[in-house]
């Protein structure tokens, strides 16, 4: 009886510590993936550098500061957004909205110090949370619990703050974010969306099911382009959606793998990649800024990197586990690219 007794108070003891852990420390429980989260390369990804440092956890967004380009911003999936040097020294967290607890979706370009703003989820609801140096302020809350708002796009001047939610709104402000408007409420939650930056009138949007339509009057009117993904398995379950504004270019991003569009999102074809299609979902997706041709897809722990358009790759994998979600790279220096991971997913 006093053996059975024993057994039962350590297991309770491991139980309590396995449950109070995360909540305290807000960090995810049962391994070393705390601390190796972010990595940076310094030679287009041959070799790669544990930003070891960073003490943010998952990593869902990366952003450059518009102001200081020595530093970079990170939003994470539970404990919100810091800023940080970009070897990886020197981070703080925000607080607030923007702090402990925090699930970051999107961080609005261009990003810096005196104004940064964020899709967070906090405290039950969807927020967009504009915050200074000295003081936050949000700008738009979800009107019910348990809804969140998951991308944005912003004008160049930050005037037109575009944001889309899991509600099936699509909203808009014209006054940074002092006044908002629906423009448009979809049946479905929306997940992604993209925006024409030479012709902001254009917009694309994809559901919770991975319906895609477009817009060509600035979210007024919609047209359903659903209809060109019926080739291709899983792309329903869509993960990014970019537009290369030199070449003309969406790329849409998912479990079935990367496509491209040269119509605007009316007809697709498969780039080939190094992996059979379905095998693993894309998870992120970038262009190297001051060249169009080379293309960086994240799949696992793997970054497939291509110099020529997705004609060949070479493939890159990250010396930890999990899931690549967030690409960046320096426009200056285009051989330095910065990695976030996430929780790797089950495969199917």
């Amino acid at each position: 009886m006093k053996a059975l007794l024993i057994i039962l108070l350590i297991v309770l003891v491991i139980v309590v510590l396995a449950v109070v852990y995360p909540i305290i420390t807000g960090r995810p429980s049962g391994g070393g993936f705390e601390g190796q989260t972010l990595f940076k390369s310094e030679d287009g990804g041959d070799t790669w550098k544990n930003l070891e440092k960073f003490p943010g956890g998952e990593v869902k967004v990366l952003r450059f500061d518009a102001d200081n380009a020595d530093f970079i911003f990170a939003g994470t999936a539970r404990r919100g957004v810091w800023r940080g040097k970009q070897n990886g020294e020197e981070w703080r967290q925000f607080t607030q909205s923007l702090g402990e607890g925090a699930k970051v979706f999107d961080i609005l370009e261009p990003a810096s110090l005196k104004k940064l703003t964020a899709l967070v989820f906090s405290n039950q609801r969807g927020r967009v949370i504009s915050a200074g140096e000295k003081e936050q302020k949000e700008l738009l809350f979800t009107g019910l619990e348990r809804f969140a708002f998951f991308k944005a796009r912003a004008s160049r001047d930050q005037k037109t703050i575009r944001v889309i939610g899991s509600d099936g709104g699509f909203y808009e402000s014209v006054n940074s974010g002092r006044t908002w408007s629906r423009l448009a409420i979809f049946k479905e939650g929306l997940i992604l969306f993209e925006v024409n930056r030479d012709n902001p009138a254009e917009i694309w949007t994809i559901d919770s099911r991975g319906s895609m339509a477009r817009s060509q009057n600035g979210g007024k009117n919609w047209t359903d382009l659903s209809n060109g993904f019926r080739n291709f398995s899983g792309s329903q379950d869509a993960r990014v959606l970019f537009y290369d504004q030199k070449l003309g270019i969406l790329y849409h991003a998912s479990r079935y793998g990367l496509l491209e569009s040269f119509d605007h999102g009316r007809s697709w074809k498969t780039v080939a990649l190094p992996l059979a299609q379905e095998v693993l979902p894309i998870t992120s997706f970038a262009l190297d800024p001051t060249n169009p041709s080379r293309l960086l897809a994240g799949a696992s722990n793997q970054l497939f990197i291509s110099s020529d358009r997705g004609v060949s790759w070479h493939i890159s994998k990250i010396p930890a586990s999990g899931a690549v979600t967030a690409i960046l790279l320096d426009s200056k220096t285009p051989r330095n690219i910065f990695i976030g991971l996430s929780t790797q997913e089950r495969i199917r």
